[in-house]
């Protein structure tokens, strides 16, 4: 059997110090220039319905069928995990 190797996935980055302080800190910068502009932070769920992607980029599309990862839950529905 062929030893695993392991790296991240392709499209992907590790940040480790000092770049994830400095990551960090930008992340900070801006988080207080979009408050002091009356801005507020969202935070959206890492998957969403397959059907949302579906609909607004098409089935077939390379969105939904190459750059998005689709999976059944436990009841059957089709979720995608968000890029």
């Amino acid at each position: 059997m062929s030893e695993l190797k392991q790296s991240r996935p392709k499209g992907t980055q590790d940040f480790v110090p000092p770049d994830s302080e400095r990551r960090r800190r930008v992340e900070e910068a801006f988080r207080r220039l979009a408050a002091a502009h009356g801005y507020r932070e969202i935070i959206t769920p890492t998957f969403e319905h397959a059907a949302v992607f579906e609909k607004s980029s098409g089935a077939t599309s390379d969105i939904v069928t190459k750059e998005n990862y689709t999976f059944p839950d436990r009841g059957g529905r089709d979720l995608t995990l968000r890029a």
